[in-house]
């Protein structure tokens, strides 16, 4: 764990609230090994109650201004390369991680040399959220997938639980902070795939929610308003811009018939579709 530097990013989450941050006070108490972390707080307010993080070498940064995980990424790995790291190993506040994760994760990057990029399933009501396939633009859920070495092709991977090698994260220019919080993986995944073939499946299983999945109108209603603009940035620099506003004028009248309003083809229209045209991007 010496080589891994890992990111946590927050969001209106207290520190010791975090599941995620749970796993690593049970793992660092179990293991009695020192960990590395760098936290990055998007919430509106410092968190004061720092002294949880005890015990462990945390960094801590707060940005009221919220301005995405990309940017609180990217900060990780500036500080992981201070750091003479070779690993970066993504979390965000709400992956319940399974105790065997970071043994899992030490045994693969021991076993399969050369790989760059090691992750967990992640599931969501025991389906498969990650990795996923992802054919023009779109992602649909894997009914099953080997531990191993496992071929890019038609896959893409979620955020939460990446470990990348600091080397290829440099590659690749790491991740693109235009797109701030939706897409931001695929298309650091896609960056992943100009140069490397594979990937790394370890075999852990972490239990993670979708921010998505919600009744909320309120929630939905931003959640929908970020997704268009992740999209939007996604296909400026992937050249996929129709593909993408496609599955997202689908999105917006699945939410028109949901809660039947023409609200969320009026985001749609205003957050993708205008601005597309007023700013050509």
């Amino acid at each position: 764990m010496q080589d891994i530097l890992i990111i946590l990013v927050l969001y209106k989450v207290r520190l010791k609230e975090s599941a995620t941050f749970q796993a690593l006070l049970k793992f660092q108490t179990d293991s009695n090994v020192e960990l590395d972390v760098f936290v990055y707080d998007n919430s509106p307010e410092t968190d004061g109650a720092l002294e949880s993080m005890k015990g462990m070498n945390c960094h801590y940064v707060s940005d009221v201004s919220n301005v995405g995980i990309s940017k609180a990424y990217n900060a990780g790995a500036t500080l992981a390369e201070k750091l003479k790291k070779k690993w970066v190993l993504l979390l965000d506040q709400d992956s319940a991680l399974p105790d065997c994760f970071f043994s899992k994760l030490r045994e693969s990057i021991q076993q399969f040399t050369g790989q760059v990029l090691f992750v967990p399933v992640l599931k969501q009501n025991g389906n498969i959220i990650s990795p996923c396939r992802y054919v023009l633009e779109k992602g649909s859920t894997l009914k099953e997938i080997t531990p191993g070495v496992n071929s890019f092709k038609n896959i893409s991977i979620f955020n939460s639980g990446m470990c990348v090698s600091l080397e290829a994260w440099k590659r690749v220019g790491g991740y693109n902070e235009a797109i701030r919080l939706d897409f931001s993986d695929h298309y650091f995944i896609s960056r992943l795939k100009e140069i490397y073939q594979s990937y790394v499946l370890i075999d852990a299983v972490v239990s993670h929610t979708l921010s998505s999945h919600t009744a909320d109108k309120a929630i939905i209603t931003r959640r929908f308003v970020q997704y268009c603009e992740g999209g939007r940035w996604y296909g400026y620099y992937t050249g996929k811009t129709t593909l993408v506003a496609f599955w997202t004028a689908l999105r917006a009248l699945k939410l028109t018939l949901q809660f039947r309003e023409m609200y969320f083809l009026n985001l749609y229209y205003t957050h993708f579709f205008r601005y597309r045209i007023k700013n050509g991007k």
